[in-house]
């Protein structure tokens, strides 16, 4: 998973992938905070995912990137963002399981 601090950060992270065996470029950037329960239980699927899957996986900490999600309008955590070739295409809140959120990647990306 790639930590993520500053927009700057996020375009030059999502505009790429970090996966080489991946012809695809897709992103699923949490925006959580350690202090959040739901956002504890997130990050362990979504590092099943990037441990198993070619989808990359971007954290931000909110507590420390404060602007960053305030660009974004983030209100509540968890929060994910789902980038496609660097373009911002869907977003989900609140907890996820792994099918779920595989489900939402696939259906979003027409990527299996």
């Amino acid at each position: 998973m790639t930590e993520i601090k500053t927009l700057e950060e996020l375009n030059n992270t999502v505009s790429t992938s970090k996966k080489d065996d991946s012809e695809y470029n897709i992103w699923i950037v949490t925006f959580s905070a350690p202090w959040c329960g739901p956002c504890r239980m997130l990050h362990s699927v979504l590092h099943e995912i990037d441990e198993d899957c070619t989808i990359n996986i971007g954290t931000v900490n909110v507590d420390e990137s404060q602007e960053l999600a305030a660009h974004f309008g983030v209100q509540s955590v968890p929060l994910m963002l789902l980038f496609k070739d660097g373009e911002c295409i869907d977003q989900k809140s609140g907890f996820t399981p792994k099918g779920s959120l595989l489900k939402w990647v696939a259906d979003k990306t027409g990527v299996q």
